[in-house]
């Protein structure tokens, strides 16, 4: 009377991954499955008992003090951590000025070379484009899901049981599907890097480099680097514009106004005189 129905849905017993781990029988030492409550050889209990001896009873154990080493060691590499970062902040950040003299400059350009002609790559079977000469193919993991598909591996957890409500339990186990796709190896005409040119001056007259190109090759990714060399009362200190127009303005001699963060490194430069 007054009696109600369990909720359904309920999992009985974590849900685990691998495989099941056998125990043995305490009564006749048959090996079961560890999910499985009594023994198939003996029918005996493979269930712990939750009720401890009443001579354990009598004298229950204090608990340990808990240690606070752990708490100690995070709250202190918090500390460490927001220190850094202070730090940092504070040796970036501030600005000290200085009066240069521009004494040397130097510049650097490099350009590469790209050859038309028959190049060896590798991808996925899907991805490899119509007009190449496919080579060599073998199959390899490409990405997990939920429903099965060619050249898939099913890959399961270990089954656990759904209260049903009614008092017989639903044995469920999850799966997924690793599926494995071609990676191939394939020939194609394309582009590639066959060469690269570079100049370097100590003037104000920065070039690219220049050469003859053959009918199936072209000029590919460009790169410059530009430094000037200011003498202040804290010797020589280098900078890098971050463009050729900058660079043009420092004539040797002309003087700057520099700002340097604490580890002695320009960061800003201005003319001294407009």
């Amino acid at each position: 009377t007054g009696s109600a129905q369990r909720q359904t849905g309920q999992v009985i017993g974590a849900f685990k991954e691998g495989e099941i781990q056998q125990i043995k029988c305490p009564n006749c030492g048959e090996m079961n499955p560890e999910d499985q409550p009594t023994c198939t050889n003996c029918g005996g209990s493979l269930v712990e008992p939750s009720i401890a001896p009443l001579a354990a009873q009598s004298t229950p154990a204090a608990p340990k003090p808990k240690s606070k080493l752990p708490l100690l060691l995070g709250l202190g590499a918090v500390a460490l951590l927001c220190l850094c970062v202070i730090l940092v902040i504070t040796l970036t950040g501030n600005k000290d000025s200085l009066t240069g003299t521009v004494q040397n400059v130097a510049w650097t350009r490099s350009i590469a070379i790209e050859q038309y002609g028959l190049v060896t790559r590798d991808d996925w079977i899907d991805a490899i484009p119509q007009d190449a000469t496919l080579g060599a193919c073998e199959l390899q993991y490409h990405h997990t899901q939920d429903e099965p598909a060619p050249n898939s591996e099913e890959v399961c957890g270990t089954p656990y049981t759904i209260d049903s409500g009614t008092g017989v339990g639903e044995v469920v186990q999850d799966c997924e599907y690793r599926v494995n796709l071609e990676y191939c190896e394939y020939r194609i005409n394309d582009w590639q890097a066959f060469d690269e040119l570079a100049l370097q001056g100590t003037d104000l007259s920065p070039l690219w480099p220049n050469a003859q190109l053959s009918d199936i090759q072209r000029y590919g990714e460009q790169d410059e680097n530009y430094a000037v060399y200011f003498a202040t009362e804290d010797g020589i200190l280098e900078y890098n514009p971050s463009s050729e127009n900058q660079f043009l303005q420092c004539q040797i001699g002309s003087e700057w106004l520099l700002s340097t963060n604490a580890f002695g490194t320009i960061i800003e430069i201005e003319p001294a005189y407009e």
